[in-house]
């Protein structure tokens, strides 16, 4: 693999950044910390002092979790569990009635007598020799066409060779196109 190959692939593994800052490195640890939270080890607080890029995913850590423990704060509003409740009673329902539906098609069964199952051979059977007789008349159509076609097309060249390229008969006589 060349050495362009290889750094193509270590860029693609690397996480996107758009500010142009440092990423942060690939270190277990931080993942790690960052997955459990609490106090930050010794061995990676003094990488963080080095390394910009694990700093400012450090950062982002803290924030998130200070923005959760702030919502853990916040009271919920007053109609928030009704409204929540309520659309997931609606949603239980629906789905109840729709897998209620589903099982009621699958066990029913076609109790069909046999002159209504000879009524569906016969259907069947109507509508496929119907096709075919549309079939045969639409080549029919197409071949009488074809033909209409070339005998006008001949009439035309017929015409025009009488009017613009031997009008008086002097080189071929009249001209047949047959």
């Amino acid at each position: 693999m060349s050495r362009a190959d290889d750094l193509r692939i270590k860029s693609m593994n690397q996480p996107a950044d758009t500010t142009g800052m440092p990423s942060a490195c690939q270190r277990r640890d931080l993942t790690d910390w960052s997955l459990r939270g609490g106090k930050l080890p010794a061995l990676l607080a003094w990488h963080i002092d080095e390394c910009p890029g694990c700093a400012r995913q450090v950062r982002r850590v803290n924030q998130t979790h200070a923005s959760l423990a702030l919502l853990r704060t916040q009271p919920t509003p007053r109609q928030f569990w009704t409204k929540s409740n309520n659309r997931a009673l609606r949603m239980l329902r629906r789905i109840a009635r729709a897998s209620a539906k589903a099982n009621h098609l699958l066990r029913i069964g076609p109790n069909l007598s046999r002159w209504q199952r000879a009524r569906i051979h016969i259907a069947r059977a109507s509508l496929g020799a119907a096709a075919a007789f549309l079939i045969m008349f639409m080549r029919a159509g197409v071949f009488t066409g074809l033909e209409k076609t070339q005998d006008y097309g001949e009439a035309l060249a017929s015409l025009h060779w009488e009017r613009h390229i031997d009008p008086d008969g002097e080189w071929f006589g009249p001209r047949d196109w047959a």
